[in-house]
């Protein structure tokens, strides 16, 4: 059992990074983080090193975590590997008790939040052993799935009204936000379809009642470069196998609507340079245009937005909010009135291209 410790907080306390506490103790940089971080337990001479830097007891430094600290949680399996030592967000989704990584990569950036445990177990494929924080965290996190980046801004505006309330977004496509839903990791689920289709998604159908709520309208298309150095103008241009295209992988309503273009141009997918190279969301299949990694792909309009990079439209699509029909937590409540906010109204029509005429609005009702 690894043991908890106070090291980053005395550490901070005297104003000293991981890199100056590790030269005066003498060990890596890396070492310290792996300490603080409780995934390693120093040797007896390190620890006593410690002790001198802070001018403490070994004992004011490590303790034996409580009892009452340990908890199992749920987890997804489809995550990437759960391991001992990543940080965790927990959030009682029902009467469940949820883990979240609290440490994500997100194309080439790394997107630390604030974490309430750490595994030190792993269980089964979705259960861990969580060693809770000693300290005081938010008294609930949100947990909302989907694609659009706009749902981080969403979480953003939810804390910044609530302060005692997390908001988590969970950078899924389509058919993961829905499956985090219906197993229960999530609280609200992100799903964005072409403006006019009849139906959201096949999954919708296998959950028993669903409240369905507009978040925003918004356009799809491909980014390429600014300035459009090649130049692209259409899905022909993928035929010639000269450029090369990021993808989304299946499941993702950007690679349906990829795939429907390319048959209805009667264009093999063998003869798509880059066809099988999946990202998992918009924002790294613009980190992949703006880095040169890659020359064409299909994203939202927002994200191109944010990258600056130039954007040719498809078709418009409505994205809507899916939450239990019987979901009576007060932290989905807060979300559907800073739907109708005029703070969030506005910075969500800033932040990209967004059509906002209907967001908040009650759509339907599934049985």
């Amino acid at each position: 059992m690894m043991l908890v410790n106070h090291i980053r907080s005395l550490r901070m306390k005297k104003g000293l990074s991981q890199a100056d506490l590790a030269e005066q103790i003498g060990v890596t940089r890396q070492a310290i983080g792996s300490i603080e971080a409780c995934t390693v337990v120093p040797s007896t001479t390190i620890a006593l090193r410690l002790a001198r830097v802070f001018h403490l007891r070994v004992e004011d430094l490590f303790e034996e975590p409580k009892d009452e600290l340990l908890t199992i949680a749920k987890v997804d399996a489809t995550d990437a590997l759960w391991q001992p030592g990543d940080r965790v967000i927990l959030t009682g989704i029902g009467s469940t008790l949820t883990a979240h990584q609290a440490t994500v990569l997100e194309g080439y950036r790394i997107l630390p939040l604030p974490a309430s445990g750490i595994v030190v177990e792993c269980i089964d494929a979705e259960h861990v052993r969580i060693e809770r924080a000693p300290l005081p965290s938010a008294e609930q996190t949100l947990v909302i799935a989907g694609c659009d980046i706009g749902l981080g801004l969403l979480a953003q505006h939810v804390e910044r009204k609530h302060h005692s309330t997390q908001a988590m977004w969970y950078n899924a496509d389509n058919r993961q936000a829905l499956h985090k839903l219906q197993v229960g990791l999530a609280h609200m689920a992100a799903v964005h379809y072409p403006t006019g289709q009849p139906d959201l998604h096949p999954q919708v159908a296998t959950f028993p009642a669903l409240q369905r709520v507009r978040f925003a309208t918004w356009r799809i298309g491909f980014v390429v470069a600014r300035g459009n150095p090649y130049p692209f103008k259409s899905v022909e241009d993928l035929s010639s196998g000269r450029l090369r295209l990021v993808n989304r992988p299946q499941g993702a309503g950007v690679r349906t609507t990829l795939d429907s273009l390319l048959r209805a141009h009667h264009i093999p997918t063998s003869a798509v340079n880059g066809y099988t190279r999946e990202v998992t969301g918009h924002l790294q299949v613009v980190d992949a245009i703006a880095t040169g990694t890659a020359d064409v792909g299909i994203t939202i309009e927002s994200a191109a937005a944010v990258a600056k990079l130039d954007f040719i439209p498809i078709h418009e699509e409505q994205c809507d909010l899916l939450f239990p029909q019987t979901s009576s937590d007060e932290g989905i409540d807060r979300i559907l009135s800073l739907l109708h906010s005029d703070s969030f109204r506005w910075d969500l029509t800033r932040f990209g291209p967004y059509d906002i005429d209907h967001t908040g609005e009650l759509i339907s009702s599934t049985k």
